[in-house]
């Protein structure tokens, strides 16, 4: 089964364009991870980047509502994405999204209450 769920923060503008006659939102998200140094017993926290298109309404409707900064909830599948430059085969996995939900807009607090 394909399905990743990722709550994370824009890390620019959506962009919007037409591809093969409908519309491609592409954006990206940062999603916070720990994990707990084996040699030092600290907690470390990162941040990791991940790219995402979103088609039709869904990914006009995210380009009109959210701005980099803003927390999206992301249910996504995986697909690895592939070209060549120059010669060179590349490829990186790109997240196509399936769902989302708005969360807090930049710099509203958790304890807000809106979010």
């Amino acid at each position: 089964m394909n399905i990743c769920i990722f709550t994370g923060r824009l890390t620019r503008d959506p962009e919007s364009r037409q591809a093969g006659g409908s519309t491609v939102t592409s954006f990206g998200l940062a999603v916070d991870d720990s994990y707990k140094n084996k040699s030092t017993g600290d907690t470390v926290d990162q941040a990791v980047f991940l790219d995402f298109e979103c088609w039709g309404k869904r990914g006009e409707v995210l380009s009109n509502y959210c701005k980099k900064g803003d927390e999206l909830k992301i249910q996504a599948r995986a697909k690895q994405d592939q070209w060549e430059t120059d010669g060179v085969k590349r490829s990186k996995v790109l997240f196509t999204v399936m769902d989302f939900e708005f969360g807090r807009k930049k710099g509203q607090n958790k304890d807000d209450g809106n979010g």
